[in-house]
């Protein structure tokens, strides 16, 4: 009896979320002024929409691809639903902590970027299956969490 396989649909759907406001930085670049978080003029609306811009290429592609190997593990783990609400509170979070930061700052740049919503799915990821090895080489392979340093560490 063949496997079925399964579809990451939420996953999919958060990258191509993330694809398509990045064509729309490409051709409207203040974009990122008018959907990313301010700090001098929080809004909640900007919380979650600042989670989908990202500031260029590098930052764009490093977000997707831990997004689709973490988010993936993490929607077929606990199911859509509590996937994206992981993925959109750790977004927050990671907001909430910025703003906490630059709050006093004066006029600082908006902040973008799916970097605390990766984290947190990377960071569910790391704990729940902590003995899991990731495959780097034939016949090597490292723990889950070694790969969420890498990422910390690009960021």
């Amino acid at each position: 009896m063949a496997e079925k396989r399964r579809t990451p649909w939420l996953t999919l759907i958060l990258t191509v979320a993330c694809l398509a406001a990045a064509f729309a930085v490409l051709i409207q670049p203040e974009t990122i002024f008018d959907f990313g978080f301010r700090a001098s003029s929080p809004s909640f609306v900007t919380v979650f929409t600042s989670i989908f811009l990202h500031e260029n290429a590098f930052h764009l592609l490093g977000n997707l691809i831990f997004l689709v190997t973490a988010g993936s593990i993490v929607e077929f783990a606990v199911g859509r639903w509590k996937f994206g609400l992981l993925y959109l509170l750790g977004g927050a979070a990671g907001v909430m902590a910025h703003w906490a930061m630059v709050a006093s700052t004066y006029n600082p740049p908006p902040l973008i970027g799916a970097s605390g919503a990766v984290a947190a799915c990377f960071g569910y990821c790391s704990v729940r299956y902590m003995n899991v090895k990731v495959p780097i080489a034939p016949g090597k392979g490292v723990g889950i969490w070694v790969i969420g340093v890498v990422w910390a560490v690009l960021q």
